[in-house]
């Protein structure tokens, strides 16, 4: 899942620090393993749609191939995340760029999907 920087495209390039950007925008930690799995999870919604369609089933599982690890760990690292952003003032960074105002915590589909939205129609 890792992109080798001297094989990456300029549109893979582009992308990677839009994702980057956005999500430092939204106070999620690299030190985190949730954020490496979000711009990895962002990164291929964009680039494939139908993953919005099957998070648990072909979201996660790609992605836990990709890093060595169990789907269960990658659901939990970028629901963690999402946690953690939700109760910091982040929240309502995340609120403006996704004109969702809601009070509940979306779901890890929910954030995904308008983060994927928002990129894509941005």
């Amino acid at each position: 899942m890792t992109n080798n920087i001297y094989t990456s495209t300029p549109v893979d390039i582009q992308l990677n620090r839009r994702l980057t950007l956005l999500l430092n925008r939204l106070e999620i930690s690299p030190k985190l393993k949730g954020y490496l799995y979000l711009r990895s999870a962002l990164s291929l919604c964009i680039n494939d749609t139908s993953y919005l369609s099957g998070i648990t089933k072909n979201l996660y599982p790609s992605l836990a191939a990709a890093y060595s690890t169990s789907p269960s760990a990658v659901e939990r690292a970028i629901r963690n995340s999402i946690d953690i952003l939700w109760h910091s003032h982040a929240k309502r960074t995340y609120q403006e760029l996704t004109n969702c105002y809601c009070d509940v915590r979306p779901t890890n589909a929910q954030f995904i999907a308008l983060l994927t939205h928002t990129i894509l129609f941005l």
